[in-house]
């Protein structure tokens, strides 16, 4: 607290002189009570800087590879973008390592369970079935503990805002004062413990913007190569193209799973019916856990399928196939690099918005053993 101008020089009524404060849009904390939202919002832009430190040989080893199109006006951002986009895949492969082990033992447990209601005399499967429980748990409250899916999740948020704000710099769209940073309609309105994402990119972006120089007279030209690309070539364009049709093909193999198991079990069922007074008693349990086991299977890649959110990564591959098409489609009508530059910002605001909408959906959809 400063003294306002005066008579006597003194602050507010009950202000002190130097009396240091934390004040929000609504409220006013003293210094030393942080607010608990803004204490996790620092902790996290604590956590990237760690694990940027804690695997800055790996990013270093990788970024070159990736890194030759950048700037000098971009190197900030670009450094924080490879960072974030290692981090982001690092995670990525640890989640899905844990949810497969998770579902796989979820998956032994439910067969080591009908195994032994069918032959109780086995009472070593009873022992199994609690371990692979244990074993499930162990690894479930290992991914949580550690914060892998959350880690991925804002990882890969980061990554793609900080794409996207490059991408306008290289492209002479910062110059205009409206869109001067991506992270302005990134996460805006969305928790506050997101914030800490849209500071990471303020930080680069007033990095990058001390020492604007012109764009030269290809870049606009090369961002849309490498940015938008083309259909079955390059760009984001046939990322979306190729990740759409791998994960339909992951979709179908679910799909196909699940008929497998039902259609498998209706002739398992026809089949008892037809041979129940010839089969003997030992035939019938060994089909009818062969059915139990073929349920198992098949309610537990559903469940992984869910888990990964497969239907709704495909819907939105094809909406960003859709848009990043359309954009092509925009570009190639029209050689204005002021429309172009248009079409790049209304792009890069449509790609903000998707990932930051699918970001605070997968937040909800962490490996968790509880609900196996």
């Amino acid at each position: 607290v400063c003294s306002r101008d005066g008579p006597d020089g003194a602050p507010a009524a009950g202000l002190l002189p130097l009396q240091v404060l934390w004040r929000t849009a609504d409220t006013v904390f003293a210094a030393d009570s942080l607010p608990a939202d803004f204490r996790l919002m620092f902790a996290r832009m604590v956590e990237f800087n760690r694990e940027c430190d804690k695997y800055a040989d790996e990013i270093a080893a990788a970024a070159p590879a990736q890194a030759a199109a950048g700037t000098r006006d971009t190197a900030a951002i670009d450094r924080l973008f490879h960072a974030a986009d290692w981090l982001a895949m690092h995670f990525q492969r640890r989640v899905l390592l844990a949810m497969r082990l998770t579902y796989t033992l979820a998956a032994l447990m439910g067969i080591a369970f009908t195994f032994y209601a069918h032959m109780p005399a086995q009472n070593f499967l009873i022992y199994l079935f609690l371990f692979l429980f244990a074993s499930g748990g162990a690894v479930a409250a290992l991914a949580r503990y550690r914060g892998w899916h959350r880690k991925y999740l804002d990882y890969r948020a980061l990554a793609e805002g900080l794409r996207i704000q490059s991408y306008w710099r290289r492209a002479g769209i910062s110059a205009n004062a409206d869109h001067e940073f991506a992270h302005d309609n990134f996460l805006q309105r969305q928790n506050i413990e997101l914030g800490w994402i849209r500071n990471v990119m303020r930080a680069a972006g007033l990095d990058a913007a001390t020492g604007v120089a012109a764009s030269p007279p290809t870049a606009l030209a090369d961002v849309i190569a490498e940015w938008v690309g083309e259909s079955g070539k390059s760009g984001q364009l046939h990322y979306y193209e190729r990740k759409t049709i791998e994960r339909t093909g992951l979709h179908h193999v679910t799909e196909a799973i699940g008929s497998l198991s039902l259609w498998g079990g209706v002739a398992i069922s026809v089949f008892l019916a037809v041979f129940v007074l010839k089969l003997s008693q030992e035939t019938k349990t060994t089909l009818v856990m062969v059915m139990a086991v073929l349920s198992i299977i098949a309610a537990v890649r559903e469940a992984y399928a869910y888990r990964k959110a497969d239907k709704e990564l495909i819907r939105q591959y094809r909406f960003m196939q859709r848009i990043f098409a359309n954009a092509r489609a925009a570009l190639d009508r029209t050689p204005d690099p002021v429309l172009q530059r248009q079409i790049l910002l209304s792009l890069g605001d449509a790609a903000l918005t998707e990932h930051a909408e699918w970001t605070l959906m997968q937040r909800e959809r962490q490996v968790e053993h509880s609900k196996l």
